[in-house]
């Protein structure tokens, strides 16, 4: 929740993380606070906070599966392949 709240405050001010994966998000073992790591760039053209949201959900996912959505090391093409699989999977769920 405190990660999608970080996202929301940045679209207020019209950033985007566009970088969000597990190693730039730190959480404080002390206070259970969420902050996020790296740089913040200006919203432009057509990426906005969809391409943060997207992120957040793909972690998510990871999280529940215990597994990667992307191959770390994939291409374009690769990538490209994996993310209509993944689409399509959502959609059957949603159905």
């Amino acid at each position: 929740m405190q990660l999608l709240l970080g996202v929301r405050g940045l679209a207020w001010f019209h950033l985007r993380h566009r970088d969000l994966k597990p190693d730039n998000v730190l959480i404080s073992s002390k206070e259970g606070l969420v902050k996020l790591a790296e740089s913040l760039c200006e919203n432009e053209g057509v990426h906005d906070s969809r391409v943060d949201v997207f992120a957040i959900g793909c972690m998510a996912l990871e999280v529940a599966t215990g597994q990667r959505v992307f191959a770390q090391d994939a291409d374009v093409s690769e990538l490209d392949a994996e993310l209509v699989v993944l689409i399509r999977r959502m959609l059957a769920v949603e159905r």
